[in-house]
């Protein structure tokens, strides 16, 4: 019960925080002094109920964005970091004996592993759901960097610039490993998972 909740808190700072961030670049770089639903809401709670909402919805489109970058970004670093193939022909053999053979841009091992575990093996899924949570919270913060980043150098502030770019690259670093681990994670216990089903 109480990993299900750190888990559920993860996943809502990783959408709270990167769009509370963003917000507060905006409301310092002054794009935010007139905005509507702001103005004439007093100091307090009411404000306080009106930033966190807004960073809730912002932080959910900078979610959507940055989801891009597993295929646009940790793909690439997938095929040259970890390129051993060992592990997922094993789960497709798996899951093509399971349900047939699926088209993967429909249903890939990856889904189909979470599905098996969350169905058949929910403390490993609660395992691998804690690296995914990590790796979408450093996804997000990877966007938000580089939008502060270019807003530093916009405005000639170069150290910062330079700091959000090194702490984006950072960013980098621990979503694509983190991303990494779940899916080596999802496919190992799958595989002990089935191992122990056929011994049994």
């Amino acid at each position: 019960m109480i990993e299900k909740f750190n888990l559920g808190l993860l996943d809502l700072l990783s959408i709270l925080l990167p769009g509370g961030f963003l917000i507060g670049l905006a409301w310092q770089s002054g794009w935010l002094e007139d905005w509507p639903m702001l103005s004439g809401i007093p100091e307090g709670w009411a404000s306080g109920a009106v930033f966190a909402a807004s960073a809730y919805v912002l932080g959910h489109f900078i979610h959507m964005i940055a989801s891009y970058l597993d295929e646009l970004v940790f793909e690439k670093i997938k095929e040259k970091k970890w390129p051993d193939q060992t592990l997922v022909k094993e789960v497709v053999q798996i899951k093509d004996s399971e349900i047939g053979e699926i088209d993967r841009k429909h249903f890939n091992a990856f889904k189909w592993s979470l599905a098996y575990l969350m169905q058949h093996q929910p403390m490993m899924y609660q395992a691998v759901e804690k690296h995914i949570a990590e790796s979408k919270f450093f996804r997000s913060f990877l966007i938000v960097l580089l939008v502060a980043s270019l807003w530093a150098f916009v405005q000639q502030s170069w150290l910062e610039g330079l700091l959000s770019l090194g702490f984006a690259f950072l960013s980098l670093v621990r979503y694509a490993t983190q991303r990494q681990k779940s899916i080596e994670s999802a496919y190992q216990y799958v595989i002990a998972a089935k191992g122990k089903g056929r011994q049994a």
